[in-house]
């Protein structure tokens, strides 16, 4: 986690997609499941790639230029 400066000039953690992702995805998933309201799968790829997201095992490769 990184942190900023909000307008205050207070520093306050600041959070990424990945983050809040990771975070809170498991718990909704599970959420939704119990009010019988499924997830489309399109959509749990899709934020699984997410959540994979700079890691190599998912194709990551980082490219620095001169």
């Amino acid at each position: 986690m990184k942190y900023q400066t909000n307008h205050n000039n207070e520093i306050v953690p600041k959070y990424t997609i990945k983050e809040i992702f990771a975070d809170n995805w498991s718990m909704f998933v599970r959420e939704m499941a119990s009010q019988g309201k499924p997830i489309r799968e399109t959509i749990m790829r899709e934020v699984e790639k997410i959540i994979g997201c700079q890691d190599s095992r998912n194709g990551f490769r980082l490219i620095c230029l001169p």
